[in-house]
């Protein structure tokens, strides 16, 4: 009589768990993803003369930054395009400027401001002027600790960084280094 309530609740309990698998996630689309690995659609190579910059972004914590900024990889616009500011310590920035320095238009509009992670060191952020709603195409390396200078004061909002560097985080250090070309 116990072996046979036994079978009946482990069956149940097997079609239990297989129904919740095949509805939840087939239903839903939903795929299962284990704690710690970041979808390769979230990992973006950046490819230089002096080797590869990998970052992951981070749609928790800037969803509209990160789509526009694939949006733009997707569309190969920062193909030929250069970092043209190096400040040691603080930022390395790249974006629109051509190897050539001239200057791409680009194809999206500007992002609504949103907050996103510290500008921490081995960070990525989104340039901007002094509209806050004004990011687009420029994009900056935190080289240091910038969470004061570039994170939120009083009614200066501070700057969305929405990803981090996995891989590369000392080439952009020495990158930062290299003699500046002025053109």
């Amino acid at each position: 009589q116990t072996t046979r309530w036994t079978s009946i609740l482990a069956l149940t309990t097997i079609f239990i768990v297989f129904f919740y698998i095949v509805f939840v996630y087939d239903f839903y689309g939903v795929t299962p993803q284990p704690a710690g690995i970041v979808p390769l659609e979230d990992i973006v190579r950046f490819s230089t003369e002096y080797g590869d910059i990998r970052v992951v972004l981070r749609p928790d914590a800037a969803p509209r930054t990160v789509e526009h900024f694939k949006k733009l990889i997707r569309m190969n616009f920062y193909e030929g395009c250069s970092f043209y500011r190096a400040e040691k310590g603080f930022v390395l920035q790249g974006g629109a400027t051509r190897t050539d320095g001239t200057q791409k238009t680009s194809p999206l509009p500007n992002i609504y401001f949103e907050h996103g992670l510290s500008n921490e060191a081995g960070t990525i952020a989104m340039a901007r002027t002094s509209d806050i709603d004004s990011a687009n195409t420029e994009y900056f390396f935190n080289l240091g600790n910038n969470a004061v200078d570039l994170g939120q004061i009083g009614d200066n909002p501070g700057y969305t960084a929405f990803g981090e560097v996995a891989v590369g985080y000392e080439l952009l250090v020495k990158m930062s280094e290299l003699p500046v070309i002025t053109q």
